[in-house]
């Protein structure tokens, strides 16, 4: 159903993180994901960074800024929130899916060997995982050991809605997933079951960023408690509005300078991922 109202994003600038950057980094600092998790009535922004290999939070504690690093033995390229204060995150090249707790110090409970490299990862209640693999490409949906239960886009009809380069997911409000496409510009919402809801291509990106990496085009969403989807667009630095049904509403923000993650906290709080982390609450008109 497409929605009657449209949506803009509120600064909240005293919540802001002007950089992710970390004592420990050895390098600049490449966040390429995020969520938001409460713990204890304690706000905690969990990002990923690509370069340093590190999961890192941040939070307040007692009136002042906090923050914790876990080192990885690989790079990671995306996470996703589960139960009971934990964020599972991939890493391809190690072919694993790593089990963080988050107290709000993070802590490694165990890592679950996988038999793709997965690249997007997002958890479906109440106990499943679906995850993105680009060789071959497809979304497997997993128990919490790993095992596979079913695979969405192999066999003779993939092509009618499985993409060529699926990478970060996202799942909505209804249990759907959102997948996102580096090569085709696309967003595609698939059912658990493998049906095709809807395919979203914006135009600008068709025109204007059909030769940009697959890192660059990447579009990064979230789905809020409407049901809406915001999305972030790395390459032409922006968020976007859809409703729930993948209808263009429009661009509620068009300042930001590479956007790489987006998230909505449960509560009217949209963080988003743009050089350091910068916070929105939802306002409808």
């Amino acid at each position: 159903m497409a929605t009657s109202m449209k949506l803009s994003l509120k600064a909240t600038p005293t919540l802001d993180i002007t950089s992710t950057r970390v004592a420990g980094d050895g390098e600049i600092a490449q966040p390429v994901g995020m969520t938001v998790m409460a713990v204890d009535g304690t706000d905690i922004i969990i990002v990923i960074d690509l370069t340093n290999m590190c999961v890192k939070s941040f939070y307040k504690k007692h009136g002042a800024s906090r923050h914790s690093r876990l080192s990885l033995e690989s790079n990671p390229l995306d996470l996703t929130k589960l139960q009971n204060n934990q964020v599972a995150v991939t890493l391809p090249i190690l072919k694993q899916i790593l089990i963080v707790n988050v107290k709000p110090e993070l802590e490694t409970l165990r890592a679950i060997e996988t038999s793709k490299s997965y690249v997007g990862i997002t958890f479906l209640p109440p106990s499943s995982l679906a995850a993105s693999s680009q060789e071959p490409p497809c979304v497997d949906i997993l128990d919490m050991n790993g095992t596979v239960k079913r695979t969405i886009g192999l066999g003779p009809f993939c092509n009618t809605f499985i993409m060529d380069s699926p990478n970060v997911l996202c799942t909505t409000k209804t249990g759907n997933i959102l997948v996102s496409d580096g090569d085709s510009k696309r967003l595609v919402c698939l059912k658990p079951n493998g049906e095709k809801l809807f395919t979203y291509i914006d135009p600008d990106r068709t025109e204007k960023v059909l030769s940009t990496p697959d890192f660059d085009a990447q579009l990064r969403t979230t789905s809020i408690s409407t049901g809406d989807i915001l999305v972030t667009d790395f390459s032409l630095n922006r968020v976007f509005h859809l409703t729930e049904s993948g209808e263009f509403v429009g661009d509620i923000l068009t300042d930001l300078m590479y956007p790489i993650g987006i998230c909505e906290d449960g509560d009217g709080r949209v963080y988003v991922l743009s050089g350091g982390i910068k916070v929105f609450t939802l306002v409808w008109k």
